[in-house]
Formats: C-alpha cells, structure tokens, sequence
C-alpha cells in the first residue's frame, strides 16, 4: 500500500492512501485511535483560531478533535451535525452533502436543541481535513439557516485548491495525489542516487587504500584529489 510522510502538529505520520475511483486516489488523515495526533492537533489550532461561543463539526471523523478542543477550551459543550435524523430531534434543519470519502449525498441534521444552542452566537466550525469543500458549505449553510453567527472555519489539513482559499485556518497543506506521487518518486530517485554514491565511495576509498598499503602514495592521492575536486568526500580505508 502507498502512503506519504507528513508532519502534523509537530509529529511524524505516515498516510496510507485509497483510491476512491479509477481516476481518484486520496491520501487518509484518520484521528480515529490516535490519541496523540488529536490533542497536538487540537492544542495548535486553539492558537490561532478566532474567539468563539461555541464550535460545531459533522458526523464523525472530526468528533475526537472537536472533543478535545472543547476539553482544552474548558468548556462542557459543542455540536454534531448529524448525517440523519435521529428519534430525539425536534423541528429538524437539514441540508444535503457530497461527500468524497463516501462517494454519496449525505445529509447533514440539526434538532432544534442544536440549533437553539447556534442561534445568535459566534459559531467556530471544525474539521480534520477540507478538500472539496462540500461538507464545509453545508455546514455553513446549516448555522446559517439556524441563525448562527460563524466567525472562522479551522481543520488539521487542507487539500488541494482549499490550501490557496483565504476564508479557512489549517495547520498543514496535505498534497494532492499528483503532487504525493511525484515527492514519492523524487524521494526515491534522491535515495538511489545516495545509495549509489556511497557505494562508489567506498569502493574507490577502499582502491586508494589499496596504493597507500603498496606504498604508492602519489597515485593513491592523485586519485583522491580527483574525487574530491568532483565533490565527493573520501575516507581511507
């Protein structure tokens, strides 16, 4: 399985990547499990989102972060757009979404307890990861609806043409797949040409050593001073 070498919130992670379709390959950013992932990443954007009365973000990849942020924040409560109505809810808003990880329409719900906890105040949406930003629309569009005041839109990542919109907050751009595929083939090329000037190195180390030990040190440095005036180092063995 492919997969491309990040950093995140200060930490190394390797994302494993899926093709969603023939023409489609996107590389996974999963919080789920990963305790360590969620409250760097959570810590870091609490720097330098905006001021805020409360937070809201869809079912459910985002939930541990938007979790943990309200736990950072000191404050008891947030709100899950739901993917469907559920038998508790009330006066129910809904609006409808793409989703690129799903490859369906979803939507996205609110009751009106949600709502009456949005209305009038400064909303701050949540994500892990924007791309398309589909889900990021409909979010707006439900706080919207139910008269909530949104004052910044954050996530971990952002993919693609997001990473150049002005309107969003993120820590990381995550590359698209074109991009990932061509630093994966450059990162190798980049070591099969390290690993091929080591080998000459030692190798033409280990011939100089071999003149020195027979006593012909003006050849022995003849050919190092070669090497050295191509930019390799040599070491004497």
């Amino acid at each position: 399985m492919k997969s491309f070498k990040m950093k995140i919130a200060g930490l190394d992670r390797e994302l494993p990547m899926f093709s969603v379709n023939d023409n489609l390959m996107i590389a996974a950013f999963i919080l789920f499990g990963d305790v360590e992932i969620t409250v760097n990443s959570a810590r870091e954007l609490l720097k330098v989102v905006p001021e805020h009365d409360i937070m809201i973000t869809a079912e459910a990849k985002s939930i541990p972060l938007i979790h943990e942020m309200a736990r950072q924040s000191g404050v008891n409560n947030y709100i899950i757009a739901r993917k469907g109505p559920k038998v508790y809810m009330s006066d129910i808003t809904t609006v409808t979404v793409q989703s690129i990880t799903t490859q369906k329409e979803q939507k996205l719900c609110l009751g009106k307890s949600e709502a009456d906890l949005l209305k009038g105040k400064r909303v701050l949406i949540v994500d892990d990861v924007i791309s398309t930003g589909e889900s990021l629309a409909a979010l707006e569009k439900l706080v919207c609806e139910v008269g909530g005041n949104i004052v910044g839109k954050a996530a971990v990542l952002a993919e693609g043409d997001a990473a150049e919109r002005d309107d969003i907050i993120f820590l990381e751009k995550l590359p698209l797949v074109d991009e990932v595929l061509e630093l994966d083939v450059e990162s190798r090329k980049n070591k099969t040409l390290a690993d091929s000037l080591r080998a000459s190195r030692n190798k033409y180390s280990k011939q100089i050593g071999g003149l020195m030990a027979q006593g012909k040190k003006e050849e022995a440095e003849e050919m190092k001073k070669k090497f050295e005036e191509a930019g390799a180092v040599i070491e004497i063995k």
